[in-house]
């Protein structure tokens, strides 16, 4: 028979095997995304758009376009996906606000969403790898325990802040995607976001969804993480390591429309940046 010690070799082989693919697939996403950003300030010229300026007649030579202005916070654009995200349903394609119900479909379409079931499995593995909660051990049993939990944590958090405190507090839970240019900038809104959110009425808002969420979450689970977690400093302790994730998670929102036409491949559920 394999031994122990064997059987946990090939466990954290296995683990280290899935933690690197999917980072490697996420590196090189977003460098290929960060690589070209459009300026979108520039207007159009005649050499841009193709035609030489030497067949362009005075007469005719149409009104030179105004450099396009970056929209407040308020009323940032949001038709950058024509049809709904499938990897991240919380992509915003309208300004219409959502009703309670369409806050709770979309808590559970954030639920079994595949960035969801990505993000866990990661998740999981790096728990495993790192034998974080020991009491669920080092076996492809404590795996599917930690991937379990990743799960519930994310379907708890999906049901305060997507469905439960919004549609209590008339907060907008999507993502509205900024035209912001520039990897600094973005950072900075990815920042944001954490601690500002719209409201149905589209005004700016302490996002008190995000938060309570998540703060919400971690307490629920202390109900089935093993008993070592279960304490107030633990519960606090996680949840500032899911708000760190979380930038991540919004910076990666920023580009994702782009990752894909870059990549010369059509975008998951839309058509990306117009």
């Amino acid at each position: 028979m394999e031994s122990k010690e064997k059987k946990s070799s090939r466990n954290i082989g296995w683990t280290r095997t899935i933690l690197y693919s999917a980072f490697l697939f996420f590196a090189l996403s977003a460098a290929a995304a960060a690589r070209q950003v459009p300026d979108l300030k520039a207007p159009a010229t005649p050499e841009s758009a193709g035609q030489s300026t030497s067949q362009t007649r005075p007469a005719q030579t149409a009104p030179q376009a105004t450099p396009r202005q970056i929209p407040p916070l308020a009323d940032q654009t949001i038709g950058l996906l024509s049809r709904r995200s499938i990897f991240f349903p919380d992509l915003a394609t309208t300004l219409k606000p959502l009703s309670p119900e369409q806050k709770f479909k979309l808590s559970l379409d954030e639920t079994i969403a595949p960035s969801t079931l990505v993000s866990a499995a990661i998740t999981a593995g790096y728990r495993q790898l790192e034998n974080t909660y020991p009491g669920y051990g080092q076996e492809w049993g404590g795996y599917g325990k930690r991937f379990g939990a990743a799960m519930a944590n994310s379907a708890s958090t999906n049901f305060l802040g997507a469905f439960l405190i919004p549609s209590w507090l008339h907060q907008d839970p999507r993502y509205f995607i900024s035209l912001r240019p520039g990897f600094r900038k973005k950072m900075e809104y990815a920042l944001t976001r954490q601690i500002i959110t719209r409201t149905d009425s589209g005004r700016s808002t302490f996002n008190w969804s995000r938060v309570i969420g998540v703060i919400g979450a971690e307490s629920i689970a202390n109900i089935y993480l093993p008993a070592s977690e279960r304490t107030a400093g633990k519960t606090f302790e996680r949840s500032g390591i899911r708000f760190g994730i979380g930038i991540g998670t919004t910076l990666l929102k920023e580009y994702w429309p782009m990752i894909f036409k870059k990549l010369g491949v059509a975008p998951v559920g839309g058509n990306g940046i117009p």
